[in-house]
């Protein structure tokens, strides 16, 4: 819900102000927007996956940042499914204290040996998976061509 209120709809709009301004007719207003919607939610996935696996050096910030604010994204959620109730109150004190570099690399350990990075890829290709088949209906451009290989470009750098 969190995800489809912010990221997907900021995305969701900016497709659909896109056309408007564009002057295209509604059906094609719909499936940008719903591209976008479709898009920004797998987008806003893979960024909090990022957020756990990925090095700082090739995310460009330092990593971990929703666990040390305590933002249970995706992700977490599926990580504290998929973990045994003792693990997962480790997991959850990681949040409440203050988490540092060897509590980030425990939780990335777990999260990438547990099948959480496997749920959470499911998710994700899910979105894009919609969102690139909202595209089939519209004719073919080099914007639709554009976004097609968006929606490659994220999957691909990351899972």
């Amino acid at each position: 819900t969190i995800v489809r209120k912010k990221t997907a709809s900021l995305f969701a709009a900016c497709c659909q102000a896109g056309t408007i301004i564009g002057n295209h007719n509604h059906a094609v207003q719909t499936r940008l927007r719903e591209f976008g919607l479709n898009f920004g939610i797998a987008f806003q996935i893979i960024d909090d996956c990022k957020d756990i696996i990925s090095e700082e050096r090739i995310l460009g910030k330092h990593p971990g940042q929703d666990v040390i604010a305590g933002d249970m994204t995706l992700p977490l959620l599926n990580l504290l499914n998929v973990v045994d109730q003792a693990e997962g109150q480790k997991i959850k004190s990681l949040f409440t204290s203050k988490t540092n570099e060897t509590g980030l690399k425990k939780i990335r350990k777990i999260f990438v040996d547990s099948g959480a990075l496997s749920s959470t890829r499911k998710t994700a290709l899910y979105y894009i998976d919609r969102a690139k088949k909202g595209l089939d209906e519209l004719e073919n451009s080099d914007y639709k061509r554009s976004l097609s290989c968006l929606t490659d470009y994220v999957t691909q750098k990351t899972f």
